[in-house]
């Protein structure tokens, strides 16, 4: 039978699964904005972006989530948030819409002052017919970009006088 060697690693080409970082796992500890910072965001965004803040802070919703919504994804009447797909930067700079992170698509209830804001949001900044357009467009048939995203949050935090990423409200709480 001899000694039951193998003469090559068999698991040499297997790629292991990605291990998730806890949150808060960059070296800047986590981040849990306070009420009166993000009512401050609120105030101090553009009119364009208030709701995208609203999103991330009440929803809890990704930067690429956010702005992967379609009007169609809010239920305005049973206050749902259908969260199924996300904007990704592709290496070549382009616009990707892909699933959400490990696999979390899912519907999350949205609060009164949301839905408002929200049903504000689309009346002024995106109003029509279709179901099926951005909430958050951008150029051409694709939604806010990254960058776009970027500026526009780099603005709100300095009309606020708050330092953090806009990751970081998704661990916001509200009061109450």
């Amino acid at each position: 039978m001899g000694d039951r060697a193998i003469p090559f690693d068999v698991t040499a080409s297997v790629r292991l699964p990605r291990v998730r970082k806890p949150e808060g796992a960059d070296g800047d500890g986590l981040i849990i904005p306070e009420a009166t910072e993000v009512g401050a965001l609120l105030r101090g965004a553009e009119d364009e972006f208030a709701a995208f803040i609203g999103l991330c802070a009440f929803g809890g919703l990704r930067l690429g989530e956010a702005a992967a919504l379609k009007v169609s994804d809010v239920d305005f009447i049973r206050q749902e948030i259908h969260v199924d797909r996300q904007v990704q930067r592709s290496k070549g700079k382009q616009v990707e819409i892909g699933s959400p992170r490990y696999g979390s698509s899912r519907t999350i209830y949205a609060p009164d002052g949301l839905i408002k804001l929200l049903s504000e949001h689309v009346r002024v900044q995106v109003p029509g017919d279709d179901p099926g357009r951005w909430l958050f467009p951008g150029k051409g048939e694709h939604p806010m970009h990254q960058n776009s995203v970027g500026y526009w949050w780099r603005m709100a935090k300095a009309a606020a006088g708050v330092d953090y990423r806009l990751h970081d409200l998704r661990h916001f709480t509200p009061p109450g």
